[in-house]
């Protein structure tokens, strides 16, 4: 099951069950083709790693990659930046919370588009283990 199915996944999260197991918990939001988070998968099989795309194409594009590399650490969801940060998520569940390449949306019609917002910084630091110690934050 690397394609989380939000329909046969209780909200908020709870790690063991997505992943089988207990281990830190590393999510990447816009996740893109994968190339980032299906290589931080493969380097560290200790930890578990969630990757979360909003574009369908690139959502199925990364699950087919995690599946031929058989990384059996990672899971895939569909789904926005928002639904993730202020539905899914409980406080303190996550060790390092990825955006590494968000679209801008520069023009004045879009800012409400943008995911990089005082309200998501906000919830960023909210879901990640104890922002304050600088081995966990915010990437």
């Amino acid at each position: 099951m690397i394609d989380l199915d939000l329909n046969r996944v209780a909200a908020p999260f709870q790690w063991p069950e997505i992943f089988g197991r207990s281990a830190p918990v590393d999510v990447e939001i816009g996740s893109g083709k994968g190339w980032f988070i299906l290589e931080l998968a493969a380097a560290n099989p200790e930890r578990d790693f969630l990757a979360v795309e909003r574009a369908g194409k690139y959502h199925r594009l990364c699950c087919d990659r995690a599946a031929r590399r058989g990384i059996a650490n990672v899971r895939l969801l569909r789904t926005t930046a928002e639904d993730l940060l202020f539905r899914l998520l409980n406080e303190a569940s996550v060790e390092n919370l990825y955006v590494l390449f968000p679209d801008p949306w520069p023009k004045k019609r879009h800012h409400k588009r943008r995911l990089i917002k005082a309200d998501v910084v906000a919830a960023c630091l909210l879901y990640t283990s104890d922002a304050a110690d600088d081995s966990k934050r915010v990437w």
